[in-house]
């Protein structure tokens, strides 16, 4: 930090002290106030100018503040925070006004103060130049259409959808199963194809899950993600909501990762394969020692800052070896209570000699863990693919994405060089990759033959199973599932998915949780 940046922060520290000094809401304001001397310190904007006093910035937070307040603090009474202020901030002259304004802005809604960020802090110009020459193709005003279910049809996603961002190929680890990372150049998003990604996403839809993936994304520092940020706020119109997830290895997440993830709304998930003597070997760093110490270091600061309560196991061999039952010990030392599950499967195209654990071995494990669970619920473990399965088994709607159906033009990957695919399972298999974002948006993209190929081979392999007895539950489970059943022949019945006997036992008296 630089010394005139330091001493800007002083002066932050004391504003913040003097405002919480006079004020009858201290925890109040100290809490935003840190968040955005914080924020202040991740724009490393240097030496920032006088902020103009001015009614229209007043104006500008108060709405900022009741917005938080309401979401954030609902026992507290927003109107009369706002009078607290006022009259704590009163002493102050007009340039200190000014400044705890834009201090205050910052803290109660980071995301948005992004977006006032002068462009030239966070682009150069000929980036600039081309975010408004994306924005001119913008229409004034995106229609919306909720998303829609009925019991035992697929799901209608309206315009929702759901774009895996592959930031960088690069990875410091190497795990064993993974196919995701890479080396030498051309591995790292361009901001070209950054800025026509999110653009596309942003013209055809309003509801957008963005999910920050690679390789690992964090080896990118926290800039780039300030970047993505900034192109969203300035791409993003009115009604639209857009939802950023990380999917991280957790062994670079140190105390300032943790703050910048809570305070800019990202929800993390972080992968970790069980106890160490499973995730050691699964999940080695690119030298070869252990990741484990790391992930739990990673896993502990999130939780800090209340996030990180989900972690992602992949379950391979020695994982199911060791048993459900000694999983669950694991996860209830390690105060882990929320966990997704992802089988090991092979690379695309499949082969049968490549090394996956069988649909069957995976619905026993799953079966042992839920049986697990019953006999000790207390903490209960929440596992996504039983308990989404289980509402769906009790008539409610399926929110995880292999049971949506449908999901061909839905669910993206996009690539560093800006290939498009239907979700990152297929990656390795070219049939599943549907063009570039460079030359197309997603409404071609989805409608090309490619895409129609794809859908129409999932509709095929999902109409197979329509007379199981389960299909209404099940749609036929996740298209990646269903093809490599096919390629390998993975144990699994013609017309059954392979989750029928977790159903079955999902739908025993007393097993639904």
């Amino acid at each position: 930090m630089t010394a005139v940046a330091l001493a800007n922060q002083n002066d932050d520290d004391a504003l913040i002290e003097r405002l919480c000094s006079g004020s009858q809401l201290h925890h109040l304001w100290r809490t935003i106030g840190d968040r955005g001397r914080r924020v202040t310190r991740f724009f490393e904007l240097g030496a920032e100018p006088p902020a103009a006093f001015s009614e229209a910035r007043v104006e500008r937070l108060s709405q900022r503040l009741m917005r938080y307040i309401t979401k954030r603090e609902p026992g507290c009474d927003a109107e009369s925070a706002m009078v607290d202020l006022r009259s704590a901030s009163a002493r102050f002259n007009p340039a200190e006004q000014a400044r705890l304004c834009v201090l205050l802005e910052r803290g109660s809604d980071p995301v948005r103060a992004v977006g006032d960020i002068e462009l030239c802090h966070l682009f150069n110009p000929e980036e600039i130049e081309l975010l408004a020459e994306l924005k001119r193709a913008h229409p004034k005003r995106t229609r919306h259409l909720s998303m829609s279910w009925n019991k035992g049809a697929d799901v209608k996603y309206g315009s929702y959808v759901c774009a895996i961002v592959k930031l960088t190929r690069q990875c410091n680890l190497r795990c064993v199963y993974c196919i995701d990372w890479r080396t030498g150049p051309e591995t790292r998003m361009p901001f070209s194809v950054l800025a026509h990604t999110i653009s596309k996403l942003l013209r055809a839809h309003t509801v957008i899950d963005f999910i920050c993936h690679g390789g690992e994304a964090t080896l990118l520092k926290r800039r780039a993600f300030l970047r993505i940020l900034g192109v969203q706020q300035y791409l993003h119109g009115p009604g639209q909501l857009i939802r950023n997830q990380l999917q991280t290895n957790g062994t670079l997440i140190d105390r300032d990762w943790a703050d910048f993830f809570a305070d800019f709304n990202f929800d993390v998930s972080i992968s970790l394969d069980g106890p160490a003597q499973v995730h050691a070997c699964s999940r080695p760093m690119a030298n070869g020692k252990s990741s484990y110490d790391l992930v739990r270091r990673g896993i502990r600061l999130l939780r800090e800052r209340g996030l990180g309560q989900s972690v992602l196991v992949v379950v391979g061999e020695p994982l199911v070896e060791l048993g459900a039952e000694t999983l669950l010990d694991f996860l209830h030392e390690e105060r882990l209570l929320s966990v997704g599950m992802l089988a090991v499967r092979p690379g695309n195209p499949p082969r049968a000699d490549g090394q996956y654990v069988s649909i069957p071995r995976y619905m026993s494990f799953l079966i042992d863990l839920q049986r697990a669970r019953r006999a000790r619920p207390d903490p209960w473990v929440a596992v996504r693919e039983i308990d989404e399965l289980a509402e769906v088994v009790g008539g409610a709607f399926p929110k995880h994405c292999e049971l949506l159906g449908n999901c061909v033009g839905n669910y993206f990957s996009v690539e560093a060089d800006g290939s498009v695919g239907h979700c990152d399972k297929f990656i390795g298999d070219a049939r599943y990759t549907f063009g570039n974002i460079l030359e197309a948006d997603f409404q071609s993209l989805r409608a090309n033959a490619a895409s129609c190929r794809i859908r129409q081979s999932a509709d095929a392999s999902a109409d197979r199973m329509h007379d199981c007895p389960h299909y209404a539950i099940c749609r036929g489970w996740c298209p990646h599932e269903r093809y490599v059943a096919q390629a390998t022949g993975l144990g699994v019945k013609p017309k059954c998915c392979g989750l029928s006997p977790l159903i079955e036992e999902l739908a025993r008296p007393k097993s639904i949780p």
